[in-house]
């Protein structure tokens, strides 16, 4: 199933893939991706600015798609524009390759983008243009601010609760049984099954996950 993040506050929103990347969406901006992004590559879809912080993965490249450009990238920070007829993506640390859609990755016309570098879609020209740019976007500024999660002696139920709206999973759990359980913990940017192992380990518990969400089952804890 596709899951579509809209952000609709009146401030820049933090979206937790499930792989471990994370996403900062400005004002009105939309993307979409596979709940689980358990496929052999990594898929998201933009409309409107993010800046997007991607956990290495060799084995499964992550590619983010705009109207007309295509982006790929192992692992990196970066910042994609893609509203109001511009469209374009500044690196931060790592690399990136763009190029248009319909054209082959393979192909001698991918723009290969180093940091400090932004590159733009032409719209009268129809071609990607790369220049350097200098200082810092306004997201790029409040992402260094907004990219944890820290509980300390909170209840169980806050710290999943907090889970689902990380990753607009639901959690299936007793929430009886795990009433008494409390956990100190700081979620930054490990991959969603690593949270849950941490999280489960700590607390005596197991989990799995399918398309429908995740499950946790235990026996609780007697005492705080």
């Amino acid at each position: 199933p596709e899951v579509i993040r809209y952000n609709g506050s009146e401030k820049n929103e933090l979206v937790f893939l499930p792989d471990g990347s994370n996403v900062t969406l400005t004002i009105g901006s939309r993307i979409s991706y596979s709940r689980l992004m358990n496929g052999k590559k990594r898929e998201v879809s933009i409309s409107g600015e993010a800046f997007f912080d991607v956990v290495k993965n060799h084995e499964k490249p992550f590619y983010i798609r705009t109207q007309n450009m295509v982006i790929k990238v192992l692992g990196t920070s970066f910042r994609v524009t893609a509203s109001e007829g511009k469209e374009s993506v500044a690196v931060k640390t790592g690399k990136v390759s763009v190029y248009l859609k319909g054209q082959d990755l393979e192909q001698s016309a991918a723009k290969i983008l180093l940091p400090r570098q932004v590159c733009t879609y032409s719209v009268p020209k129809k071609e990607l243009i790369t220049e350097a740019y200098t200082g810092k976007s306004k997201i790029e500024i409040e992402v260094e601010s907004i990219n944890e999660y820290n509980f300390e002696d909170a209840p169980l139920d806050t710290v999943f609760k907090t889970l689902e709206k990380m990753y607009t999973l639901p959690l299936y759990y007793d929430r009886e049984v795990f009433k008494s359980c409390f956990i100190t913990i700081s979620l930054k940017n490990e991959s969603l099954e690593d949270k849950l192992g941490i999280i489960t380990k700590t607390v005596g518990a197991s989990f799995s996950i399918s398309d429908y969400g995740i499950s946790i089952e235990g026996k609780g804890c007697k005492y705080k």
